[in-house]
């Protein structure tokens, strides 16, 4: 059942029962390279950045709470998919419906979130309140079983951090066993739990271990549905490197929408997801040619970074973008049923100008390579080899494989 997604990896106790350490025992490799490989943020990060700075800054203009969603308490199937930018997200899922919209999880206390709503002037919705008349919530069980005398200390302040004042934290759950066996084999391994428990004698301690074990069951239920929320079937293993991030997420968002994420960690998860995407990486998720252009690109930004306060690698990037920008409408126009609104600029225009501006940009580098740090670098095979290895070698060939190109275009104008 488990074959596509496990392909490539080592078996041992983690294939027979749940064991993310085991999995990660027998499938991690150790890696004991520099830094060299590691690779700024994205286009696309640096948009989805912008837009969350943009958000933030909002947020402390009206004081340090942008909105909150008083009419809903927080669950896990309380709210509809939730974006910053659906088209540019790779890793999806917020805590509500909207970015930085609060929720309200009054099961730590009904008061508490009462005094915190009109602490930003919004009233927690009627319907809540009334709603939790009729359950004890956290602080109400607390301060049941606080003594005469612990009430006067702490009325006094004489006692603080009592747990009355939040709820649970301090909390770091196995995400990843989401990722690595799927909601359907967690939700079985626990129904398989609950029905051991209930050959058991029915003491205090067994049935409120089985109340316990149900829930969990119908949690993990409720987590595959809100993967489907966003379009992701997590009831299987994750197949790739992003869905193992994806489905680790998830798991994440989940457990702080329920425990209003107060003090929970997402732990200690990179050696897991490295397994992942050392595999991606080995099946050629990439193309040979692919890798080869990405590594270049790579190499180009690792020289240019710190040269010149960044303002070679604004106009190196520039000039990259207009011509990724250039060939897509390329594609685009092949097809005459997409609709031409996709662009804001004329076709006849659009391409005229783009060449435009590539030129600009790339006389603003060379002004800025020749006057610059640049001039103070020698570029030779052995200095490329030796600060950027990991992509030294595909630079080589891209350059080698555009001047045969060239001199084929050159050989038959001949």
């Amino acid at each position: 059942m488990n074959e596509m997604a496990w392909r490539g990896f080592k078996d041992g106790e983690w294939t027979h029962t749940i064991d993310v350490r085991d999995f990660i025992q027998k499938n991690y490799t150790p890696y004991e390279g520099g830094s060299e490989f590691l690779a700024g943020a994205t286009e696309r990060t640096k948009g989805l950045n912008d837009k969350y700075q943009q958000l933030k800054k909002e947020e402390l203009e009206k004081g340090g709470v942008l909105e909150i969603d008083t009419e809903h308490v927080s669950s896990l199937l309380n709210y509809g998919p939730g974006y910053l930018d659906k088209d540019n997200e790779l890793i999806v899922g917020l805590q509500t419906e909207r970015p930085l919209c609060r929720s309200v999880n009054p099961f730590g206390g009904i008061r508490m979130v009462v005094s915190a709503c009109r602490a930003y002037g919004q009233e927690l919705s009627p319907t809540v309140r009334d709603e939790f008349r009729y359950r004890t919530t956290h602080n109400d069980g607390v301060f049941r079983v606080y003594t005469e005398t612990m009430r006067k200390l702490r009325h006094a302040g004489v006692l603080t951090g009592l747990p009355d004042a939040y709820g649970r934290g301090r909390i770091i759950g196995d995400y990843r066993r989401v990722a690595l066996y799927g909601t359907d084999e967690l939700m079985d391994c626990k129904k398989a739990d609950l029905k051991a428990l209930g050959e058991r004698e029915m003491t205090d301690e067994n049935i409120r271990l089985m109340e316990e074990v149900a829930r969990q069951v119908d949690f993990l239920d409720k987590l595959c549905q809100m993967g489907a929320i966003y379009g992701c079937d997590i009831s299987k293993p994750a197949e790739n490197a992003q869905q193992a991030i994806q489905w680790t997420y998830f798991a994440y968002l989940a457990a702080i929408k329920e425990q209003n994420g107060a003090a929970m960690s997402l732990g200690r998860v990179s050696t897991f997801l490295d397994i992942y995407i050392e595999r991606d990486i080995a099946e050629g998720k990439l193309t040979e040619e692919q890798k080869m252009l990405l590594d270049s690109q790579k190499l180009i930004f690792s020289m240019v970074s710190e040269k010149d306060e960044g303002k070679l690698e604004k106009a190196v990037r520039s000039y990259l973008s207009l011509a990724v920008y250039r060939i897509f409408r390329v594609i685009f126009s092949a097809n005459p049923k997409n609709d031409r609104r996709f662009f804001t600029l004329s076709s006849p225009a659009a391409d005229g100008f783009t060449l435009s501006a590539m030129e600009l940009k790339k006389a603003r580098a060379e002004a800025i390579a020749v006057s610059g740090e640049m001039q103070s670098t020698p570029i030779t095979t052995n200095t490329l080899t030796g600060t950027y290895p990991e992509h030294a070698s595909s630079l080589f060939n891209q350059v080698k494989q555009c001047e045969d190109e060239i001199n084929a275009v050159q050989d038959k104008d001949e």
